[in-house]
């Protein structure tokens, strides 16, 4: 899974684009395939999304599987919680 936070927009929108990482660019280029979901309701479906709420706008995350840690991406490299980088943004997904 990957994901980019931008400042919310308004009172509902906690900033949140999630993807699985593996989307095409068409896929990607089609409205139809995006669906507005309050991050809560994602939460609730998937207790391993909460510490999303703590992690700060201009965030970028992934992680390959539900048991992994979120590990922040910078400068388009995978890091971990001490800042050691671990891979490219395309080794983790």
């Amino acid at each position: 899974m990957h994901g980019t936070r931008d400042e919310p927009r308004n009172v509902s929108d906690s900033g949140w684009f999630l993807a699985s990482g593996r989307e095409t660019p068409d896929f990607l280029s089609n409205p139809d395939n995006y669906k507005l979901v309050p991050i809560e309701m994602m939460i609730d479906d998937d207790p391993t999304l909460a510490p999303l709420r703590d992690f700060p706008a201009g965030s970028e995350i992934v992680r390959n599987q539900v048991a992994e840690p979120w590990r922040f991406i910078v400068d388009e490299k995978v890091v971990d919680d001490d800042g050691k980088i671990v891979g490219g943004i395309w080794d983790a997904t």
